[in-house]
């Protein structure tokens, strides 16, 4: 089965934001009915004189429905107790519920730069890729696909908590989604995710930032960190050692950056 970005769908844009002193950031979550609703939940945020800031969708194939994150940035004129109310009252979408961040997407006077309780650190691409580009020169490839295993594993443990918050079972289907992450992070384009049951599968990437520092040029593919953060997920997901390659890589002048993994056992 095959999951492929949507754009008109679902808009993933992740923005670094300041929040002025007299504005304030809400999350709103929601099941959602369709497609349509989430056009509708943008639409009276709007009006209600809220501006969506981040908009986070899973599509729940098992209920067929959309779980859905908003960031609305408020000024005090509006408040969000109105937006809040406003969206509440919209055909097709049921709010979980609604909170200020203590800890999230927004860099203001009161909220440090955080995603899921971490500290976050904002690189330009172009610096990003060239750190990692000397790391793979001067530690070598599996030193930085070490690396990647490690924060994928890390990453992936944080999902287990937030599905028993949120009620639900983790799934394949919910991996998957999962991977879209590297197009919300900045850290590539997203084409398109192969994974079987068998969790045989690929993933295609453009613009990946490790691949860009090399114009082309590099001798070898050098996706080494995607590689082993894709490894780490699942390792940790399945309790199973998994094992990938990157046949093709945009660094080194191919069409596509291409992942496969598969279960070592």
């Amino acid at each position: 089965m095959a999951t492929t970005p949507n754009a008109s769908l679902v808009t993933l844009e992740l923005p670094l934001m300041y929040i002025a002193p007299k504005e304030s950031l809400t999350y709103v979550y929601a099941q959602l009915a369709n497609g349509a609703a989430l056009d509708r939940l943008q639409g009276a945020a709007r009006e209600a004189g809220g501006t969506p800031r981040v908009i986070y969708a899973y599509y729940q194939p098992e209920r067929g429905q959309f779980l859905a994150m908003l960031a609305v940035e408020t000024t005090t004129a509006a408040g969000s107790a109105a937006v809040v109310e406003k969206l509440s009252a919209l055909p097709g979408v049921q709010l979980i519920g609604s909170m200020a961040p203590q800890a999230g997407v927004a860099a203001s006077e009161r909220h440090a730069l955080q995603v899921v309780g971490t500290p976050m650190v904002v690189l330009a691409r172009e610096v990003l890729g060239g750190a990692f580009r000397r790391f793979s020169e001067t530690a070598g490839h599996d030193a930085v696909y070490q690396a990647g295993v490690a924060m994928g594993q890390r990453a992936a443990s944080a999902v287990p908590p937030l599905l028993e918050r949120l009620g639900l079972a983790l799934t394949l289907d919910l991996l998957r989604q999962r991977l879209m992450d590297f197009q919300v992070f900045g850290w590539a384009e997203v084409r398109q995710v192969n994974i079987g049951e068998s969790l045989q599968g690929a993933i295609e990437l453009s613009r990946a930032f490790e691949a860009s520092a090399w114009n082309g040029q590099a001798p070898a593919p050098t996706c080494d960190f995607l590689r082993g953060f894709t490894v780490g997920v699942f390792s940790f997901a399945y309790n199973r050692e998994f094992g990938s390659a990157e046949p093709t890589c945009q660094g080194k002048g191919d069409a596509l950056c291409r992942i496969t993994f598969q279960p070592v056992s």
